[in-house]
């Protein structure tokens, strides 16, 4: 159950209640008995173990279209092999 925080449109007392998701949104004050409105506040959320920033755990990123399409390394000549020489040598 989700903890609310309400204040009096009175005296000002600001309080906190434990209720249920589906409950009205106001109730009478515990000092003055006067109306309350509940208040809106950021909800509390704590991030525990690993995976919850950028860097951890940081998946690899898919490759774009284009470097899928890049040319493999051409294989390195070996000293078996012959050299190529130029025909035009000036």
């Amino acid at each position: 159950m989700p903890i609310y925080e309400y204040k009096c449109t009175k005296c000002g007392h600001v309080f906190e209640v434990m209720t249920g998701f589906s409950t009205n949104g106001t109730r009478k004050c515990e000092k003055c008995g006067a109306l309350a409105r509940r208040l809106i506040s950021a909800p509390q959320v704590v991030f525990h173990g690993n995976g919850f920033y950028v860097t951890d755990n940081k998946r690899p990123s898919t490759p774009s279209p284009s470097s899928s399409a890049t040319p493999k390394a051409k294989p390195k000549a070996t000293e078996s092999a012959p050299a190529k020489k130029n025909p035009k040598k000036s």
